[in-house]
C-alpha cells in the first residue's frame, strides 16, 4: 500500500531519492516552502511529514502550525544541529546532513514506531508488505467488532499474536485473553477444561471448577488448533456458540455469557468437512471474520523489518544499546 509522504525542504529536487522512495511504496510529494507545505497539508491526508533543513521559517513555529492541521500526523526531522524546540514537539529526528542519505527504512521505523504509540497492538504486527498490511488493516476493522474471527495459516505464522492483536484492539482489550490449545488435552479432558465442572462430576473431581468460558466472561477466548476438537464436542460447541451460554460438567445449571471467540487452525478446515471430520454447521459460526495469516516466504520484503524488530527487542531484553541492522 503507496504511503504519502510531505517532504519539506527547499532542496528536495533529487530525482535518484524519490525514485529510491518510490520503489519503496512511497507518494513523495514536495513543498519548498513551509507555505506551500501548509497548503499541501489542507488539502489532502499524509502518512508522513519530513522537515528538511534551511527551511524559510522556524522548525519550530512549522512544526506547531502543522499541529494545528493535524494532530495526529507524524512529523520527522533531517538536520544534525535542529533546534532543541523543534525536537521537543515531535520528537522524530532522521540526524542525517543530506536528503541523500535518508533510507526508507528509516521512514518505516519512524511510520511503525508513531502507529505503535496509537494503536499498542501494532506492536504484534511487523511488517510492511502487502500481505501484511491487509492483515493489519483486518485487524483494524474486526477489532471493535463482536464478531467470531477464524484465523487460518501455516504453523509459524503468528496466527496467536493476531489473536491477541484482536483482543487488544477490541474493548475488551483491558481483559486477559483466555488460550485454549485444543490439541494439547485429551478429549476426556476438554470438555472440563472449556466448560468447567461440578464437584462430584467424575473421579477426582473433588470441587467446582469454572471452565475457560467463564474465565472469558466479558473478555474473549482464544481457541487454537479447532480443528482438533472430537466431533461429539464439537456439537456442544456449536450450541455454546449460538446461545452464549453453558453447563459445567455434572451440572443441569445453564450460566449466560458474554464472550468473544476468536478461533485459530492450521489445517484446511473445509477438507475436514468433507471428510466428516469437522462440523460444516461450526465452521459457518467461526468463520464469520476470515483472516489468514501469511507465510514468510510469501513476503519476503519484511525480512528486514523481522530482523530490526528482533534485534531491538534483544537488545532491549540484555540491556544493550539498540543496534541497527
Amino acid at each position: 500500500m503507496l504511503k504519502r509522504l510531505l517532504w519539506v525542504d527547499p532542496n528536495i529536487a533529487d530525482s535518484q531519492c524519490l525514485e529510491r522512495l518510490r520503489q519503496c511504496q512511497y507518494v513523495a510529494i514536495c513543498a519548498e516552502t513551509g507555505a506551500e507545505a501548509i497548503r499541501a497539508l489542507k488539502r489532502t491526508t499524509y502518512d508522513l511529514v519530513v522537515l528538511g533543513p534551511r527551511l524559510d521559517v522556524e522548525t519550530a513555529s512549522l512544526v506547531a502550525e502543522i499541529r494545528r492541521i493535524s494532530e495526529s500526523i507524524p512529523i520527522a526531522l533531517h538536520s544534525p544541529d535542529v533546534p532543541a524546540a523543534g525536537l521537543a514537539l515531535d520528537g522524530r529526528f532522521l540526524g542525517v546532513r543530506s536528503v541523500n542519505e535518508i533510507q526508507p527504512r528509516a521512514l518505516d521505523r519512524i511510520l511503525t514506531s508513531h502507529t505503535q504509540a496509537s494503536e499498542p497492538w501494532m506492536n504484534l504486527m511487523v511488517g510492511n508488505s502487502p500481505a501484511m498490511q491487509k492483515v493489519i488493516q483486518l485487524v483494524r476493522l474486526v477489532g471493535p467488532r463482536k464478531a467470531t474471527v477464524l484465523i487460518t495459516g501455516e504453523t509459524g505464522t503468528g496466527k496467536e499474536l493476531a489473536a491477541r492483536a484482536i483482543h487488544m484492539a477490541s474493548g475488551r482489550g483491558a481483559l486477559p485473553m483466555v488460550s485454549v490449545n485444543c490439541a494439547a488435552l485429551p478429549a476426556s479432558l476438554l470438555e472440563a477444561e472449556l466448560f468447567g465442572h461440578a464437584r462430584g462430576a467424575f473421579t477426582g473431581a473433588l470441587t467446582q471448577r469454572i471452565g475457560r468460558f467463564e474465565q472469558a466472561h466479558r473478555g474473549t477466548i482464544f481457541l487454537d488448533e479447532i480443528g482438533e476438537i472430537p466431533l461429539e464436542l464439537q456439537a456442544k460447541l456449536l450450541r455454546v456458540l449460538q446461545e452464549r451460554e453453558i453447563q459445567r460438567v455434572g451440572s443441569s445449571e445453564t450460566i449466560r455469557l458474554d464472550f468473544r471467540v476468536i478461533a485459530a487452525s492450521n489445517i484446511d478446515l473445509e477438507e475436514a468437512v468433507r471428510k466428516q471430520r469437522f462440523r460444516q454447521d461450526l465452521l459457518y459460526r467461526l468463520n464469520v471474520a476470515p483472516l489468514h495469516m501469511p507465510r514468510l516466504r510469501d513476503r519476503i520484503s519484511d525480512i528486514p523489518v523481522l530482523v530490526d524488530h528482533f534485534l531491538d527487542r534483544i537488545c532491549r531484553q540484555e540491556g544493550l544499546p539498540v543496534k541497527q541492522s
